[in-house]
């Protein structure tokens, strides 16, 4: 949501101002800010050890997501790299 508002600036400063009229900047600050809180409450419950390998996981659903909504290409090395993430969180969050 943060890149549909940044297509919508195109002369700064005046386009900046705009951004109070911009559904997609609130709806951007919003989830930003409810994941924020999501993740607090994450790590009230898990440890940081367990939890913060799956951050990593979302390097993997930004491509994803960009893909389908923005129609931007999916790189064969960005579908490599996601999963040697796969394998390294599955390593990482690992019981024993």
């Amino acid at each position: 949501m943060l890149k549909k508002t940044a297509t919508t600036i195109v002369h700064v400063p005046q386009d900046v101002l705009g951004l109070i009229f911009n559904p997609w900047f609130y709806a951007a600050v919003a989830v930003y800010g409810g994941s924020t809180l999501l993740w607090i409450m994450i790590l009230r419950k898990v440890s940081l050890g367990l939890a913060y390998p799956m951050f990593a996981l979302g390097f993997i659903i930004v491509p994803v997501l960009d893909y389908l909504f923005f129609k931007e290409q999916l790189r064969s090395t960005t579908i490599i790299g996601g999963l040697i993430i796969i394998v390294g969180v599955a390593v990482a969050t690992r019981g024993g």
